[in-house]
């Protein structure tokens, strides 16, 4: 489990925490997986607000699961 308290960044964008949750198992020398969920409790945060070039309210970014399967011989 990994909590990040990030501050205000910019006028108009208040500071947020983010939680995320990572489980890895090794069954093998050669194996490896693991699962991540970023942003566990809130479904995106914003990180910027946009101008001209990205036509959005605000850059957010969003709750993420990650998969990942590593084989090595």
């Amino acid at each position: 489990v990994t909590v990040r308290k990030v501050g205000a960044i910019s006028a108009g964008i208040d500071g947020y925490t983010a939680t995320d949750l990572r489980y890895g198992w090794r069954p093998s020398r050669s194996f490896r997986f693991s699962a991540e969920i970023q942003n566990l409790f809130d479904p995106a945060h914003p990180e910027f607000i946009s101008d001209d070039f990205f036509p959005a309210e605000f850059g957010e970014v969003p709750r993420r699961l990650l998969l990942k399967a590593v084989w090595t011989h």
